[in-house]
This record gives structure tokens, C-alpha cells and sequence, in this order.
């Protein structure tokens, strides 16, 4: 799946990770909300890091739903179904633990 946001990729792309996103942007693009948390779901039990699924697959296509909508080439109706994966993502995947060590920067006094 190709995307032309400005944003950098984190790390070099993973053939599997892009093959999940274009299953879950045709998943939307059909308005298939069944399917496209499906695919989440699916990266899940298949054992795909959770920060992976969030970072590489929801917010690359969410990224897209943003463009073509800016784009004004999909309405807001048709990106709801984006929203039922995030929220399977987010009952699903474990719970960050707080950073360890000392805080630094701004603020940290």
C-alpha cells in the first residue's frame, strides 16, 4: 500500500504489515466494518506486535481515509468503518506499562 503523507516510515517496510493494510483499506473502502476489524483481529492472533498493528496498519490507513477525505474523494460516512478496528485494537492489546528511570527534559524537576 502506498501512501503520500509526509510522514517517515519508523522502520523499513514489512511485506506483511503492508499486505494487512491493504486488507483492512479495501475492508473500509467497502464499508465492511465486520471485515475490517477482522483483519485487526486476525494480526492479533497471528502473534503481529500490537504497536505494529496500530503503528503500520490502523494509522497507515487511517492516514489515507484522511487524504482521500481532504480530497474530498470519500465522504465522512464512508470512513466510519476505519473506527470499529481501532477500538478492537485498543480492547485487545496490552496496557503500557509506565516508563521506568528518571524523567528528563522540561517539566521533570
Amino acid at each position: 500500500m502506498s501512501t503520500s503523507t509526509n510522514t517517515p516510515s519508523r522502520l523499513p517496510r514489512d511485506t506483511h504489515l503492508d499486505e494487512l493494510a491493504d486488507r483492512l483499506w479495501e475492508s473500509v473502502t467497502a464499508k465492511d466494518e465486520h471485515a475490517a476489524t477482522e483483519v485487526v483481529m486476525g494480526a492479533l492472533d497471528e502473534g503481529v506486535d500490537p504497536e505494529s498493528v496500530l503503528l503500520d496498519v490502523i494509522a497507515s490507513v487511517q492516514g489515507k481515509v484522511g487524504e482521500e477525505w481532504a480530497a474530498a474523494r470519500i465522504s465522512v460516512a464512508q470512513d466510519t468503518p476505519a473506527q470499529p478496528s481501532t477500538n478492537a485494537w485498543s480492547r485487545r492489546s496490552p496496557r503500557t506499562p509506565p516508563r521506568a528511570g528518571p524523567r528528563t527534559g522540561a517539566g521533570s524537576r
